[in-house]
């Protein structure tokens, strides 16, 4: 298959994004399984962190995709193409595209990352108890937290990368962290669902109130606070409209 620069570059959306990313088996993310995850590699996260399967790709990415100088990343996103082709019919020019928007959004983010990393549990950033010796990439970190602190960087991050923030509140390392976010989480939870009664359906709120609520009053981005909603949302709660 022909793929040369132009190519590559034509399209400039992110993989999570394109229509047939989530029915790719190379391109499958087991979300339920990380947010088991309590901690992983910072490499790891980060590859969650643009959508990409850790199991899959923390072996097939260069090490030099971490390093501070300019990183290959066409060369990176070919080494790539032949594991796709395996599994692939009919490989998709537009899907192998996003998947070189997508690497080089997880160099960018793998260099923010590793400038972040913090050892003083209140000092900002990411924190971890101790910096690999090896390579900063392999350092481990909490991952809610680390969830928590890419969306208040404001990173394009997938919607189940939103749902580990979700965890932060409930995790023992991070029990003493407060994040504006979290802050957030919390200020809906009382604001909405404190006089909600299980005996009556009718005392819950919907989600786009919620949603609402947080954009108006908290200034939470649209996604993010569509997440919190459902997040906040009551698993005895049928979806529709209250009866």
């Amino acid at each position: 298959m022909s793929f040369g620069p132009t190519e590559m570059k034509k399209y400039t959306g992110i993989l999570w994004r394109h229509p047939e990313a989530s029915t790719h088996p190379m391109l499958w993310v087991d979300w339920d399984l990380w947010r088991q995850m309590p901690k992983t590699s910072l490499q790891n996260a980060i590859l969650l962190s643009v959508g990409l399967d850790p199991e899959f790709f923390e072996e097939r990415l260069p090490r030099r995709l971490y390093a501070e100088e300019c990183p290959d990343v066409e060369h990176a996103t070919r080494k790539l193409i032949p594991y796709y082709e395996e599994t692939c019919d009919n490989p998709d020019q537009q899907l192998l595209s996003a998947l070189y928007t997508t690497v080089r959004a997880y160099s960018r983010n793998a260099k923010i990352a590793r400038a972040n990393l913090n050892a003083e549990p209140n000092g900002g950033g990411i924190y971890c108890a101790e910096v690999s010796a090896e390579d900063e990439i392999y350092t481990e970190v909490d991952l809610a937290q680390f969830a928590t602190w890419a969306i208040q960087q404001d990173w394009d991050v997938p919607d189940n990368f939103l749902m580990l923030a979700s965890d932060s509140a409930s995790r023992p390392s991070v029990s003493r962290h407060k994040t504006y976010l979290l802050t957030c989480l919390s200020d809906a939870a009382r604001e909405w669902w404190s006089t909600y009664d299980p005996d009556k359906k009718t005392t819950a709120p919907t989600n786009q109130q919620v949603t609402n609520w947080l954009m108006d009053e908290r200034s939470v981005p649209k996604r993010v606070a569509e997440v919190m909603a459902q997040i906040l949302r009551s698993e005895d709660i049928p979806p529709g409209p209250r009866k």
